[in-house]
C-alpha cells in the first residue's frame, strides 16, 4: 500500500504567496494609545476621501468628459457653469440638474470647487475639458503644490484662477503657474503665509503678458529678514518705486536760506563778453600807461 506523504509547509502554505508587506505587518508592534488611534482614524479618513474621488472610466464613457466632470463636482457641493450661460448649476434637492446620459452640446466653461474637499486624485475627473476657462479653488483645505502641477499640465487654456485661502500652496506652486500663458486673472487673497508673494506676483506678470493679480499688494516692501540677508550677501533688492503723493512734485524745493542758481535768459550766455577795445586779460596800471619799445622806435610822420 502506497501512502502519500505531505510536507508540513505544503499543508500550511497560504492561499496567496507571502510578500514583504505581510512579513512587515507581522513584525509591527501595534499601539493602542489615544494618539495612535487618532492617527489611524486620520489615515482611514484620507483613504476614504481618495477612494470617493477616484476616476471612474465607466462614468466618462456613459456621460462624456464634460458631463462626467459636471456630475462629479456638483454631487460634492461644487458649482458648474456651461458655455453660453451665466448661471451656475448646483445640487437641487439632492439631484444634479443635468442629463444622466451623453448629450451633445454640453460644454463646461467654469468649475467652482470652493470649500470642497477636492484632492489631487479628484482632479483626474476634469480631464479633456477643452472649453474650460475659469477654475475657482477658494478655501480648499487639500489643494497643494501637486494639485497646481496637475492644473498647469491639464488646463492650458485656463483664463481665470482663484486660489484664495489655500494654505497648503507654497511659493513653488505659485511659481509653476507661469506655464499658463493664457491666464488673465489670478486671485490670491489671504495668502499671507507666502512671504515673497509680491515678488512672485511681479515675476508672473512679467512672464505672462496681460495678467492681472488680485488680492496682493505688489508695492509692498520686502520683509525685514530678506532685507538683512540680501544686505549681508551684497545683493541689492529691486523694489517698485512709490509714486509721489498728491500735490507733491518729484523734486524737493530748496531749504530756506539756500540760493537758487537762475539759468541765463534766452539769447544771453552765462559769461559776459569783454567790451569793445578791451581784451580778456587785464594789464597792470604802469604797463598800460607806458608805450612799448616798438612804438618808440617807429618814425613820426607829420601830416601836410
Amino acid at each position: 500500500m502506497q501512502l502519500d506523504h505531505y510536507s508540513m509547509f505544503e499543508l500550511l502554505r497560504p492561499a496567496r504567496p507571502a510578500t514583504m508587506d505581510w512579513f512587515r505587518k507581522l513584525n509591527t508592534q501595534f499601539s493602542f494609545t489615544q494618539e495612535a488611534l487618532h492617527k489611524w482614524a486620520e489615515l482611514k479618513e484620507v483613504e476614504a476621501r481618495i477612494l470617493g474621488q477616484r476616476f471612474m472610466e465607466e462614468r466618462h464613457q456613459m456621460l462624456g468628459f464634460d458631463l462626467a466632470a459636471a456630475h462629479f463636482l456638483i454631487a460634492r457641493g461644487g458649482r458648474v457653469r456651461l458655455k453660453g450661460s451665466r448661471d451656475w448649476l448646483t445640487l437641487q434637492e439632492g439631484v444634479v440638474p443635468l442629463p444622466g446620459y451623453y448629450t451633445h452640446g454640453y460644454r463646461v466653461e467654469g468649475l467652482d470647487a470652493s470649500g470642497t474637499e477636492i484632492v489631487y486624485e479628484g482632479l483626474e475627473n476634469f480631464i479633456k475639458l477643452h472649453h474650460l476657462r475659469s477654475l475657482l479653488l477658494r478655501d480648499c483645505p487639500f489643494v497643494d503644490d501637486w494639485c497646481l502641477d496637475r492644473v498647469c499640465g491639464e488646463f492650458r487654456s485656463l483664463q481665470h484662477l482663484d486660489l484664495s485661502g489655500c494654505r497648503r500652496v507654497s511659493a513653488r506652486g505659485i511659481e509653476a503657474l507661469s506655464h499658463l500663458k493664457n491666464l488673465r486673472t489670478l486671485t490670491l487673497e489671504r495668502m499671507e503665509h507666502i512671504q515673497l508673494l509680491p515678488y512672485i506676483g511681479l515675476m508672473l506678470e512679467d512672464a505672462i503678458p496681460g495678467l492681472e493679480i488680485r488680492g496682493v499688494n505688489l508695492l509692498q516692501p520686502p520683509p525685514e529678514r530678506l532685507q538683512v540677508e540680501s544686505s549681508q550677501m551684497g545683493i541689492p533688492l529691486l523694489t517698485a518705486e512709490q509714486p509721489p503723493a498728491a500735490g507733491q512734485s518729484a523734486e524737493q524745493p530748496p531749504a530756506a536760506g539756500e540760493s537758487v542758481e537762475q539759468p541765463p535768459a534766452a539769447g544771453q550766455s552765462g559769461e559776459q563778453p569783454p567790451a569793445a577795445g578791451e581784451s580778456g586779460e587785464q594789464l597792470p596800471a604802469d604797463q598800460s600807461a607806458q608805450p612799448s619799445q616798438d612804438e618808440q622806435s617807429r618814425p613820426v610822420v607829420s601830416a601836410r
